[in-house]
């Protein structure tokens, strides 16, 4: 499958007038992860809980740090929210607890989380990689919070991730500049993902370079200047882009909503509208070929993360592959959203 992570950036050119804002910025989210969990100086092979229905990054980071995951189930009402089940978290005793916030939405136990996590001293990380733009005001200040500016993102740029928090330690974030590989990794990165926009023969030679011989940088630096440029424009355009957004979401919506095989995994609070969560439940299979054949990008992240995760999850190995993402980004053109949602509603299994 090839899914389509379009940026809201129109041109790069416009990165010239854009003053980067003062932040702690990382290589990537992952490195960003395993910064806080270093800060801690956690006893090796301490458990850390996080769910099962997330990037892998989030669980490499912890296995970097020399630490032991503990996967938390989805909730059974076919949505993709972790259920941070409290009896579970007391049993295994975790020092950790990394609540992600997926597809532009608060979880729906933040609160709860939070306080639980202070009542037990348990170290809780924000994890807002794809939910930058969610009201902070929301959460606890005292929590260190994780953004990133990868694909698939509500702020996807060139790239890296940027770390927010009140009880930061200056040291942690004197990092290195990126080298020359990083910047034009970062370039080409964001090529890809600027809506109708092609990649040269030099772009396409340099890519198959990088491809064999940098593929995979274990470096934690800074983002670069470009990058941090790239990054701060995104966060700029997030308010104005929102409408758009939330249009071709509705959209879409409407169709699900309405759909006789096909439901909303889209939980009922606030979401940034870039991308839609369908449930397609025993349909998966006959979902995604109907996708493909009628050549509509989407995403299934339980088809990554399925085989990686050995633990008694029963919600996770029913539904994870379950959930097809369809992005509802503002620069996807609406004749091709009133494409999709007639083809959306068409499907049969």
């Amino acid at each position: 499958m090839s899914y389509f992570f379009p940026s809201i950036i129109g041109n790069p050119k416009e990165f010239k007038d854009v003053i980067p804002a003062p932040m702690y910025t990382v290589s990537s989210g992952e490195h960003a992860i395993q910064i806080l969990i270093r800060s801690q100086a956690f006893t090796k092979g301490s458990k850390i809980a996080l769910p099962a229905f997330v990037c892998g990054s989030v669980a490499r980071a912890i296995f970097a740090e020399g630490h032991t995951p503990i996967y938390l189930d989805l909730k059974d009402d076919g949505r993709f929210v972790t259920d941070y089940n409290f009896q579970i978290l007391n049993n295994e005793k975790p020092v950790a607890v990394i609540l992600v916030h997926l597809y532009g939405v608060l979880h729906d136990n933040n609160k709860a989380i939070e306080n639980y996590c202070i009542a037990n001293n348990i170290y809780l990380i924000q994890d807002l990689a794809q939910s930058f733009g969610l009201n902070e005001d929301l959460m606890n200040p005292i929590f260190p919070k994780v953004y990133s500016f990868g694909p698939g993102k509500s702020a996807t740029a060139a790239g890296g991730a940027m770390i927010r928090w009140a009880n930061k330690e200056q040291s942690l974030f004197n990092l290195k500049n990126p080298g020359l590989i990083a910047n034009i990794k970062a370039k080409l990165f964001l090529k890809s993902r600027i809506y109708g926009q092609e990649k040269s023969f030099m772009d396409v030679f340099l890519q198959k370079l990088i491809d064999k011989y940098f593929s995979h940088d274990t470096n934690i630096t800074q983002m670069s200047a470009y990058q941090k440029k790239a990054a701060t424009y995104v966060i700029s355009r997030q308010k104005s882009v929102l409408e758009e957004r939330l249009k071709r979401w509705k959209k879409i919506d409407e169709v699900i909503l309405a759909h006789t095989y096909l439901k909303s995994a889209m939980p009922n609070n606030f979401c940034l509208g870039f991308k839609y969560v369908i449930f397609a439940h025993q349909h998966a299979k006959s979902f995604e070929r109907y996708l493909k054949k009628h050549h509509i990008p989407y995403y299934c992240l339980g088809s990554d993360i399925i085989n990686e995760i050995n633990a008694n999850l029963p919600n996770f190995k029913v539904s994870a592959t379950s959930f097809i993402e369809i992005s509802c980004e503002a620069v996807i053109p609406m004749q091709e959203i009133e494409r999709i949602t007639a083809l959306l509603k068409a499907f049969k299994p």
